[in-house]
């Protein structure tokens, strides 16, 4: 079995093109400045699928599914054309 490491994230993010792996957490506010150069500011990857994104213009896109995912109450899901809301019955 391979030895596993905890690795503290500096206070200081990655370099541009780095990628940060973890957990962050914030107090407060995360603003997050696009400065039009790169197409998406903000991106969320589940595996090798993009799940949700906001573009340079500020316009957030949900990834389609190709299988819709376990029903999660208050969860939001795009497949087909369509959005699925996750609801208590």
């Amino acid at each position: 079995m391979a030895k596993i490491n905890w690795k503290q994230i500096e206070r200081e993010l990655p370099e541009s093109g780095s990628n940060l792996y973890g957990q962050l957490s914030n107090t407060g506010s995360l603003e997050i400045l696009g400065n039009g150069e790169y197409d998406n500011i903000f991106i969320i990857t589940s595996g090798s699928t993009p799940s949700l994104r906001v573009n340079n213009q500020g316009v957030t896109i949900f990834g389609p599914y190709n299988q819709l995912p376990d029903p999660t109450p208050g969860g939001i899901a795009y497949s087909g054309s369509n959005f699925w809301v996750g609801i208590d019955e």
